[in-house]
């Protein structure tokens, strides 16, 4: 039987809590970078795709190269949501449904994968 006073019983314990503490705040300092960087991902998604249909609402003329650089980049991503919801004219401005539809499926797309990440890392803390 080893006697353990109580003055390294207190540090021993102190050493494992904060190695821990440590262990926990490496992994939720790499849940932060995954979440901000689906967010990041996330604004410049929505940006391009807001840009977008703000243009086609304003009427804004295509062949300027900034408005032709936004569609273009806007275009691969609203490739999936393309034709979802038909598009209404009026006098040269476009309400286009399929931008909103592609904006809410990034942004719920987007939170599905950060609520998975912190499924994950709290679970892989826990099993520690």
């Amino acid at each position: 039987m080893v006697k353990v006073t109580k003055r390294e019983y207190i540090e021993t314990t102190n050493n494992e809590v904060d190695n821990s503490q440590e262990t926990v705040s490496k992994k939720a300092a790499g849940y932060s970078v995954v979440d901000q960087t689906v967010f990041l991902l996330l604004g410049l998604v929505e940006f391009f795709l807001f840009t977008r249909f703000v243009f086609r609402l304003a009427g804004a003329n295509p062949g300027t190269p900034i408005v032709r650089l936004i569609y273009a980049i806007s275009n691969v991503l609203m490739e999936p949501y393309r034709f979802i919801f038909p598009t209404t004219q009026v006098e040269g401005t476009v309400f286009d449904w399929s931008v909103l539809v592609a904006m809410l499926f990034y942004l719920l797309f987007a939170w599905i994968i950060i609520k998975l990440m912190g499924i994950f890392f709290t679970a892989s803390s826990a099993s520690e």
